[in-house]
């Protein structure tokens, strides 16, 4: 599907402070990011009524950012480089003053949003360390840290929705979805999960001996019956799968036809909705599918993408409204821009 929407209303918001180039709103390096404390003998980046942002600041977004894109196999090419640290001070201007024009009810829906959002991070990730540890590895000081971003984002995001009100005209979104319609031409695909059975040992990487091959496929038949049984296939994928990429993300899986090939794609796509696999056996070993939702390939109807265009229109015209609220922000704010020596 060429034509996808992750993010939830409010990250949406969120993302829109962050220019439109977070891949998840909180995630990989989110020009919103950084710390909230900051050492008055810090060289500062701007300042205005009530608050700084610090150069350290600045700096320590810009490398969660190169770090996210780096993730991604990009980076930011050197005539971009002033640009992007030049939008990124401007996110970070709005942040702070989003926060302290906030008012108490914000605040509170805010908490929630992010509590909302932690649960579902959480419930991704499968354990509480396990998400730490990804925190960790996309820069952060610390995870108190991330979870104190995440609150902020969802705060500055409250307010923007109160203060940026935008309509959407039904005819508006009719008029996207005509003229857009190669966005909205979907490959075939199922949305799932997988248990695999590998014929590779899972420390040392070299393929089972005969005799504990065949006790991996008597394994592979007993968690069959489990699964037709009726037993989560969730559970069963984080207990017994051996893709450590993919076993704890439970059948929320978006596979394309063709994307694993031969006897997993001839099988996986004659399923259909709540269907459940046989034992499929490929060179890399033994595969159990389950499809939750199967699409085939074909023009997605209106009444499936309607909300979500709609999303994207307000994004839009909620971006061009940002520009106006910002230069009134700044200036009841008496911004002042530093140039760090």
């Amino acid at each position: 599907m060429k034509f996808l929407f992750r993010i939830g209303f409010s990250f949406l918001l969120a993302t829109l402070l962050c220019g439109g180039v977070a891949p998840i709103a909180l995630g990989q390096g989110s020009p919103l990011a950084g710390p909230l404390i900051q050492e008055a003998e810090e060289p500062l980046a701007a300042k205005g009524d009530g608050f700084t942002v610090t150069q350290k600041e600045l700096d320590e977004v810009y490398i969660r950012y190169s770090m996210g894109l780096a993730a991604a196999v990009r980076s930011v090419p050197s005539s971009e480089v002033k640009k992007v640290e030049t939008e990124m001070l401007e996110q970070l201007i709005l942040r702070k003053i989003f926060l302290l024009k906030a008012e108490p009810e914000d605040l509170r829906l805010g908490k929630e949003k992010a509590k909302e959002e932690k649960e579902r991070l959480l419930k991704r990730a499968g354990e509480e360390s396990r998400l730490r540890r990804q925190v960790m590895l996309e820069g952060w000081p610390s995870y108190e840290d991330y979870l104190k971003n995440m609150e902020e984002v969802c705060i500055c995001a409250v307010y923007m929705e109160r203060h940026i009100k935008v309509e959407v005209e039904p005819e508006e979104v009719r008029e996207f979805y005509e003229s857009n319609r190669r966005l909205f031409d979907a490959e075939e695909m199922f949305m799932g999960g997988f248990i695999l059975f590998s014929k590779a040992d899972n420390l040392s990487g070299r393929e089972l001996n005969t005799e504990d091959w065949a006790a991996k496929k008597e394994l592979a038949a007993q968690v069959l019956k489990k699964a037709r049984d009726g037993e989560d296939f969730d559970a069963l994928m984080k207990e017994h799968s051996d893709d450590i990429g993919t076993r704890n993300r439970g059948a929320t899986i978006v596979f394309l036809r063709g994307q694993l090939g031969g006897a997993f794609d001839q099988a996986a796509f004659a399923l259909r909705d709540g269907e459940l696999s046989r034992l499929i056996e490929t060179p890399e070993g033994i595969y159990l599918v389950k499809v939750v939702k199967h699409n085939e390939a074909g023009l997605i109807a209106l009444s499936e993408v309607e909300k979500k265009i709609e999303e994207q229109l307000k994004a839009e015209k909620r971006r061009e409204k940002l520009t106006e609220l910002s230069k009134e922000l700044k200036k009841e704010f008496k911004v002042e821009l530093i140039k760090v020596p």
